[in-house]
């Protein structure tokens, strides 16, 4: 659990609070597009990783990339490492302009991203990518959220005929423990003894089940990095290396 003291004003509590009761009593149709956006951007991606299952990190890693190996600990920290190169490799496209980018790269670029590529056209890939720098830097939605959304729009474009379906899809799907962890972040003021321990209890669950993982491997990390600061990235240590290049980067 991050103790963080909330810098969220009364009247984005009450809309978070608002939100949470919505999605609870199956109204999610009607949350309209101005509060999910305004709600999605509250949640921070160290939160939603910190509190996924091995599930879910999993299939995180599998949307941008990474091959799933190691304990949860292990698999959090290569997933952040390959998500800060992403963010930084958002910043440079935007600046540069999708456009600029040759199909190769265009192609790196969407697959890192879980974007959507089969039967698309280079326009319709530029235009994906383009969406995804849009929720990404400009509306500042959470990376983590945003490829849980490019997952739940891969091979189903039908039942989510837009971004904001899907994501509104993805946060009624989240865990309930990162709903708990959230609910605590948000209004913390005002947390109940119950909400409180609800959490630390979920908490240790998870720390006594990471443990039990690494008593049977030799190669452990320290995961202090953070994909809620926009520190440089530093090379990633060998023993979780991963291949990827940023097609922006390159160029410069």
């Amino acid at each position: 659990m991050v103790n963080v003291t909330s810098t969220l004003s009364d009247e984005q509590i009450a809309d978070f609070k608002d939100f949470l009761i919505k999605l609870r009593n199956s109204k999610s149709s009607e949350i309209k597009r101005d509060q999910l956006l305004r709600v999605a951007k509250m949640f921070k991606d160290d939160l939603i990783l910190d509190n996924s299952p091995r599930g879910m990190l999993v299939a995180l890693a599998k949307y941008i990339n990474l091959r799933p190996y190691g304990t949860d600990q292990i698999l959090r920290y290569r997933i952040r490492h390959r998500m800060l190169k992403i963010k930084a490799d958002d910043r440079l496209i935007e600046d540069d302009g999708v456009d600029s980018l040759s199909i190769p790269e265009l192609q790196q670029a969407c697959a890192s991203r879980g974007i959507r590529m089969f039967n698309a056209t280079p326009g319709q890939m530029r235009q994906y990518l383009n969406e995804w720098l849009d929720m990404r830097l400009h509306e500042h939605i959470p990376s983590t959220l945003m490829i849980f959304v490019n997952a739940y729009t891969y091979g189903d474009v039908e039942s989510y005929p837009s971004t904001h379906e899907a994501l509104k899809a993805v946060l009624s799907s989240l865990p309930v423990e990162v709903y708990h962890e959230q609910e605590l972040q948000v209004d913390m003021d005002n947390a109940t003894v119950e909400q409180k321990l609800k959490v630390l209890k979920e908490q240790e669950h998870l720390i006594q089940s990471e443990n039990v993982q690494e008593k049977d491997h030799k190669v452990l990390v320290k995961d202090k990095l953070s994909l809620d600061d926009d520190k440089p990235v530093e090379a990633e240590q060998s023993n979780t290396s991963s291949s990827s290049t940023s097609p922006a980067a390159a160029k410069k």
